[in-house]
Parts: structure tokens; sequence; C-alpha cells
């Protein structure tokens, strides 16, 4: 049995929507208006657009009852002292709105840049989420790990609900996410969601996997989240909508690989989007998090009053 489908959005982040500001407000506050269960960023480093958590406290400012998240950041590149300090202001800005998406990060260039190997981000991811974890829920925490150590630290303000809910996510592009990604999430995390980079039959390989994995650790699956980012655009034809998509996937943010359209992407008529949506959900979805590639505002409409009601 699966919990509610439910739609969220990916709000625009790209530093090309000129005015940038006023696109991000005019987005959230609109999509908070229509019902959207949450607003979402994606972290980038290397591509133009505004850093996940500053965006996020930016609409958290200027919204007040829709959920705000971040899929995903790769935290064992930040320090979980400063991570745990910076995202439980956050919960408490916005009034408790607040769900962590984490990943290890893929890029070698990235580690190296920062002085970190690789070779170690599995250890040093369980390790950060258990401090991170500890510095919620207690006061005067003594942590004695292998890459960080603490001793009677307090961080302040705490989640207003007690715990900030981690999904994970992660994987490759082209494939089936890695068992030990999905058996991880199921270990420790209260959700996982699906890359916009994977198809729908990789997305549905990895569900199987994730619910046999939820059982032996004796979770319940209403309790866990099953989510998806999708790269969604609607118009009258499926020739027009694909003209509007290109760009996005031409782009940097999108490692410039056209040819990941018709391997990822929904686009098309209303129909047929709605047909696409219901399939992520029919094998397992709970959340999907639309992330509209152009026309943002109009597109949110279409998707909430036209789709939604259908799915």
């Amino acid at each position: 049995m699966r919990n509610s489908i439910r739609l969220a959005l990916s709000i625009p982040q790209s530093v090309s929507l000129q005015p940038v500001t006023e696109s991000i407000i005019d987005f959230s506050v609109r999509a908070e208006k229509l019902g959207y269960h949450s607003l979402w960023t994606f972290e980038n480093s290397a591509a133009a657009v505004i850093e996940p958590i500053i965006a996020l406290s930016y609409i958290a400012s200027r919204t007040s009852k829709t959920n705000i998240g971040i899929a995903t950041l790769s935290s064992p590149l930040r320090h979980p002292i400063v991570l745990a300090k910076q995202l439980s202001s956050l919960d408490f800005l916005s009034g408790g709105r607040l769900i962590l998406g984490l990943a290890l990060g893929a890029s070698s260039q990235e580690y190296e840049s920062k002085g970190e190997s690789i070779g170690d981000r599995v250890p040093r991811f369980i390790e950060s989420l258990q401090l991170i974890r500890k510095l919620w829920s207690s006061n005067d925490v003594d942590f004695h790990g292998t890459y960080w150590r603490t001793k009677g630290l307090t961080v302040e303000p705490k989640p207003p609900r007690g715990i900030i809910p981690v999904w994970l996510g992660g994987g490759k592009l082209r494939s089936n996410v890695h068992e030990k990604v999905l058996l991880r999430a199921a270990n420790i995390a209260d959700g996982w969601i699906g890359a916009g980079a994977s198809s729908l039959s990789e997305f549905k390989d990895s569900v199987s996997k994730l619910e046999t994995f939820l059982a032996l650790a004796g979770k319940h699956r209403p309790n866990f989240t099953i989510a998806k980012r999708v790269y969604l655009h609607v118009d009258s034809s499926f020739e027009k909508a694909r003209e509007k998509i290109r760009p996005w996937f031409r782009s940097g943010i999108m490692l410039g690989d056209e040819s990941l359209i018709d391997h990822v992407a929904v686009y098309g008529t209303v129909e047929h989007c709605t047909e696409e949506l219901r399939r992520h959900f029919d094998v397992g979805a709970d959340l999907l998090v639309l992330h509209p590639v152009a026309d943002e505002i109009e597109q949110i409409e279409i998707y909430m009053k036209d789709i939604m009601p259908k799915l």
C-alpha cells in the first residue's frame, strides 16, 4: 500500500532568470496558493544557480504553509556542525517545514578541491549524519568519531518538530541505482528521492529493491516517502513541448546532453503528461517533484489544474 499522491515543485534557481529574485518569489507564492505539497532546491556547485540553502531561506520568508526541501546536498563536503546549525536555523525560521535530501556527491573534483578523498565518502557521510542528528536532538554533545569530535557542544535553535526528515538520493546517470544506496536509505533515512536524470524503468527497479530493503529493516512502508524529480513541460503538441525543453538539456546543469530528453523527460500534451506521471505513481512514487524547464508560472498552473485532478 502506498502513501497518498502528492505533487511538489522545484523552484527556479538559475541566475539567467531576470530578475531572479522576483522569479523565485512569484513562483513560490503562486505555488503555495495552488496547494503544492513542497518547494525544492537542488545543489550544483558547477552551475550558475543560487545556493540551495540560501534559496530556501529566501522563499521561507515569503511563504507560510508549504514545505521546503533540498534534493540533494552532498553532505560529506560540508562540515557537519556548520550544516547542523544552518539547517536547524532554517527549519526554525520556517516553522518546521524543512525536508533534507542528502547524497554522497559523485564528482572526484569536488572532493579534491576541498582536500578530501572520495574513497572514504561513505563512512564520512554516515558519521556526518550521526553527528548532525545528535546535535539536533541533544545538548552538551560528546561525539568521538573517526572524522569529527565534539565535547559538550550544543547547537541551537533546535528543529521545532524535534527532527528534520532526512531523505537520501544518489545514483549514476543512465544506470540503475546501486543496491548499497537503496539499502542505506532503508536503514538510516526517512525517505528516498530518485534523480531527475533517471528513467521511469530505472526508478521502478529502485522502488522494487527499496521496498524489499524496507521490509528487511522492519520499516512500515507508509512511514517512508518515495519520491522522484521529473523534468516536465506541457504544450499543445509534442513538437512544441520538445522545443521548449531542449534548451534545459543543452545547458551545463544537464551536462549539455540533449539525448537525455527521451530517456528521462516527460513532455507533450496534457493527456500524455498525465498518463506518464500516473505511471510514476503506479510503480510506487508517493511524491513527484515536478521541475518546469520553461514558462514556469504558466506550467505550474497547468500541472495543478489540468493534471492533478486526473491522477
